[in-house]
């Protein structure tokens, strides 16, 4: 009949449903959550390796990361989209769930060189 509202959605459709795309990222940050998306693994990826790749100094690397974990900075909490930490004496850089999902819905990359 007219007028009527659908029928609700079994939730295990939501999960096929496409992802909504992200606001615009800087590019570095888009980059590197692609570089992260594409390289992690279970144990993450090592930082030389995430600066070599993106031709980053340590300190530029840093920052985004910071920028993408959960710390709470100038009062507002990160997106929870990277952890960093040490395993084994080196420190790797792993997305979370949320950053897996976040990498999911960014649009197609163009080339970064």
């Amino acid at each position: 009949m007219a007028g009527e509202a659908p029928p609700p959605q079994d939730a295990s459709d939501a999960s096929l449903a496409p992802l909504p795309p992200l606001p615009p990222l800087p590019p570095l940050r888009a980059a590197l959550l692609c570089a992260l998306a594409q390289e992690d693994g279970e144990h993450g990826v090592s930082l030389p390796r995430l600066v070599k790749r993106l031709g980053l100094g340590a300190s530029a690397l840093m920052r985004e990361l910071t920028l993408m974990g959960d710390a709470v900075l100038g009062g507002v909490q990160g997106p929870g989209w990277v952890r960093v930490a040490q395993q084994d004496g080196r420190w790797v850089a792993q997305l979370t769930d949320a950053g897996r999902e976040a990498a999911r819905a960014l649009p197609p990359a163009a080339p970064l060189h």
